[in-house]
């Protein structure tokens, strides 16, 4: 069974059966290569970003030409990767959860439901906000971002609670 170590942090790796190992890391491996190209991707638009506002401030107020770039195929090559990886991540993860016992499971759950309540609200808040143009409308990796980091601030408080 799943042994929560170091206040909610880890996994005791002994605690596992060899089929839940293979499993976890499994899903860990996948969930690594999901993220692998979001720094190549994100460096590749600041770049075009800050080029453009570079040769913009340095001409003296004249925009350089637009010039067709690769960055949509980029994007779904990108989206392609990040989606099939997450995807057997996710299928991994269920697999390695249905084995684990109630108390996983219930922190897995709260936490879970938790952080989509907190990054719900937030982004409903941010559209408000967005709406009387008083903040720029939310980015993509800001949305995954609120929900992945609201799930583990509310993981850490579930292992507290109850474990």
């Amino acid at each position: 069974m799943y042994e929560i170590t170091m206040a909610g942090m880890w996994v005791r790796w002994g605690s596992l059966d060899a089929s839940a190992r293979r499993l976890f890391a499994g899903s860990m491996a996948a969930a690594l290569a999901a993220v692998a190209p979001l720094p190549f991707q994100e460096s590749f638009v600041e770049r075009t970003v800050f080029y453009e506002l570079g040769y913009y401030l340095g001409s003296g107020g004249k925009w350089p030409a637009k010039v067709a770039t690769p960055l949509p195929a980029l994007e779904a090559w990108a989206a392609l990767w990040i989606i099939g990886f997450s995807v057997v991540s996710a299928l991994l993860w269920w697999r390695l959860s249905v084995r684990q016992d109630e108390l996983f499971n219930r922190i897995q759950n709260w936490a879970l439901a938790m952080g989509g309540v907190f990054s719900g609200t937030l982004l409903t808040v941010w559209s408000v906000l967005d709406f009387a143009n008083i903040v720029s409308p939310a980015t993509p990796l800001f949305i995954i971002n609120s929900f992945v980091l609201s799930i583990g601030l509310f993981w850490f408080v579930a292992v507290r609670r109850w474990a």
